[in-house]
């Protein structure tokens, strides 16, 4: 019998990431993250009759790359390879985060997926759900995790994140070029930027800081602008996330927050206006 089901996915943004080094063709990472309230949407349909086995996986709009390399399909092919059994299952991704932009919307639909797939299977205890997360991508534990986190090394490494940020509205900036992480990472070495080494605590709040925007802004220069007309609007502090390209400024005042909303949408076709999301109980 064909059952439907739906649910959402959000992005994150990185108020600290921090290069710590490079092991195994892997940079290591500090990182705080935080999911926020800017979703994409899914829905799709499943069968548990073995012998329609199948898996679809649509995204609109459509993201132009094979099925296979979408991180849900990979997500959906091992966990199914880990029970051992594929039903039919198809899903619809409606693109509300876009692509190349350090959001983390792909990692972020494989996360929520491996989620539903636990709900239905429950195989694995939910800690391993991070260890099952993170042989799909590096921003995928964080995501089954959520919320608000410190995020370290390949981004396999979870610890709590002290700090209250219902308080805070983000104002972000979607501007119209991509990045590639993969450049960017590479403009990263190539520029031999030192890496910080330092091991912290951290459960209060910190300045933001991004150590690949300096290799970002080298890629795509209109990334000063970004970060400078942010900045006019008189935040707390501006930062990227992720390996770019959006930018966004962090407010203690809703009413501030949402005039620098009004005013950055004169020069930006894409500017939202976004919240933290709590922490799921797994």
């Amino acid at each position: 019998m064909i059952e439907s089901f739906h649910f959402n996915s959000f992005a994150k943004l990185n108020l600290q990431l921090i290069v710590q080094g490079f092991r195994n063709e892997y940079h290591l990472l500090r990182m705080i993250n935080t999911e926020i309230d800017l979703p994409d949407k899914i829905r799709g349909e499943f069968d548990l009759d073995v012998k329609k086995g199948k898996i679809i996986v649509e995204t609109i709009p459509d993201l132009k790359i094979p099925m296979t390399k979408n991180l849900v399909y990979k997500a959906l092919k091992a966990y199914f390879d880990l029970i051992e059994f594929t039903p039919y299952f198809k899903i619809t991704i409606k693109k509300s985060i876009p692509t190349g932009t350090g959001l983390g919307g792909g990692s972020s639909n494989a996360a929520y997926t491996i989620l539903f797939l636990h709900s239905l299977f429950p195989v694995m205890a939910p800690a391993n759900l991070i260890e099952f997360g993170a042989s799909i991508g590096a921003d995928v534990p964080f995501f089954i995790k959520g919320g608000v986190s410190q995020v370290l090394g390949k981004g396999n490494i979870l610890k709590p994140f002290k700090v209250n940020l219902k308080k805070y509205h983000f104002v972000l900036v979607i501007p119209k070029f991509r990045l590639s992480t993969t450049d960017v990472y590479h403009e990263f070495d190539r520029l031999k930027l030192p890496f910080d080494t330092s091991s912290i605590e951290v459960n209060e709040w910190m300045p933001l800081r991004n150590d690949l925007y300096v290799p970002a802004q080298n890629l795509e220069p209109q990334l000063s602008k970004v970060i400078m007309d942010i900045r006019k609007t008189r935040p707390i502090d501006v930062s990227m996330t992720g390996s770019g390209s959006a930018c966004f400024g962090i407010f203690d005042n809703l009413l501030s927050a949402q005039s620098a909303c009004t005013i950055l949408r004169g020069k930006y076709s894409k500017v939202l206006l976004a919240h933290a999301k709590e922490t799921k109980n797994l």
